[in-house]
């Protein structure tokens, strides 16, 4: 197993810098835009082509534009999530991006070779890369069933499609565009993540690979034997060895400065999906083991 990360094109919540490099999209917002004649009442909706986020109103108000009127209590405006066009290009994998039967989305992100898509519920994904009109690259992927193991399961099990898929060989020229279909025909086809940017092998994944989740549903008792429970996403949670040769050492603790704190896609498997994880790195230590190579621990914590 190789780890590899995928460098965003743009950075984490960015949808301004997003909102540049795409260049069309099929996906219809479902929110009304802010209006500043109206008066808003709690719990009103609009959203800002500004941001490109959806804001809910925390107090009524007239005339109070939602992104510069976050604050106060109760503040006027509560910034709520990406808009759906582009919840599916924010930080967190649970905002999802719906629309029927496809999602059809043209990008100019500049330099990059690789494609991350998370939280899909689809049937196919197609992707295409072009310069000037001239199709260099393009792939089909099926979303095949893999929850099943078995004829009896196969009768008896719901029918789960593959969620999450990457690509790492793309031919990004510079100047390309690329698109990207997700299809569900008959259906809503849902995205919750893309990530699209340029990706770095940084050793090879070792035996030790684990997946963990953290729990974030609490339990809380009323003192009287019962329990309320507030159910929560949990998050991903991957640990592992890296092997490196000792030519990588230095380049491999510089990138890890240069992107302490940032959310990037962080492949350990390219077989076993839930080895993938847009998110942060939590833990990070390298040692410098014989001449031939080095050894490192990281541990990585997904966004929800």
């Amino acid at each position: 197993m190789t780890l590899r990360i995928i460098r965003p094109a743009w950075a984490d919540d960015d949808l301004v810098a997003v909102a540049d490099m795409l260049v069309v999209s099929n996906v219809a917002e479902d929110v009304l835009l802010w209006d500043p004649v109206p008066t808003y009442a709690v719990g009103d909706r609009r959203r800002r082509d500004t941001t490109h986020r959806i804001y809910e109103a925390g107090a009524p108000s007239t005339n109070k534009v939602p992104e510069t009127n976050l604050a106060g209590t109760p503040a006027p405006w509560i910034d709520v999530q990406a808009t759906n066009r582009f919840a599916m290009f924010d930080a967190v994998n649970n905002t999802v991006t719906s629309n029927p039967e496809s999602i059809d989305v043209t990008l100019s992100p500049g330099r990059f070779n690789s494609l991350y898509l998370g939280g899909l519920d689809a049937a196919t994904v197609d992707v295409t890369v072009a310069v000037d009109g001239v199709v260099v690259d393009s792939r089909h992927l099926e979303l095949l069933v893999d929850n099943v193991f078995s004829w009896s399961e196969w009768l008896s099990e719901p029918i789960i499609r593959d969620t999450d898929a990457v690509l790492f060989d793309l031919n990004g020229y510079g100047g390309a565009t690329l698109r990207v279909v997700i299809s569900q025909p008959e259906g809503v086809a849902k995205c919750g993540t893309l990530v699209v940017g340029r990706s770095r092998v940084l050793g090879e994944v070792q035996s030790s690979a684990g997946f963990r989740i953290k729990a974030n549903t609490s339990y809380k008792e009323n003192g009287f034997g019962g329990v309320k429970k507030t159910k929560r996403p949990g998050a991903r949670r991957i640990q592992a060895q890296v092997f490196a040769s000792n030519a990588m050492f230095d380049e491999v603790n510089r990138l890890m400065m240069e992107y302490d704190g940032d959310t990037l896609l962080w492949s350990f498997s390219y077989e076993y999906k839930t080895l993938n994880a847009l998110g942060y790195k939590e833990d990070f230590d390298s040692t410098i083991k014989n001449e031939s190579g080095f050894f490192y621990n990281l541990q990585v914590l997904g966004m929800i």
